[in-house]
């Protein structure tokens, strides 16, 4: 599903191959916001699997570098 903006403060989630049985989903700002991935959280989750000491670096864009620290 791709997320865009909808307006000042909605969005709408269009499902790939968007027909009229599958229309575009009205989300809210809420629901957009659980969807968007704490990269802290990720790092720790990671860190405690792999037995190592996480850190994550912000990188810009949609990618992150998680690694030791």
């Amino acid at each position: 599903m791709n997320v865009v903006p909808n307006g000042e403060t909605g969005f709408l989630g269009i499902v790939e191959g968007d027909t009229p049985e599958r229309p575009p989903v009205v989300l809210t700002s809420k629901e957009v916001a659980s969807l968007t991935p704490n990269w802290t959280t990720i790092a720790d989750a990671l860190g405690k699997e792999f037995d190592f000491a996480a850190n994550c670096y912000e990188t810009g864009g949609l990618t992150r570098q998680i690694g030791t620290a």
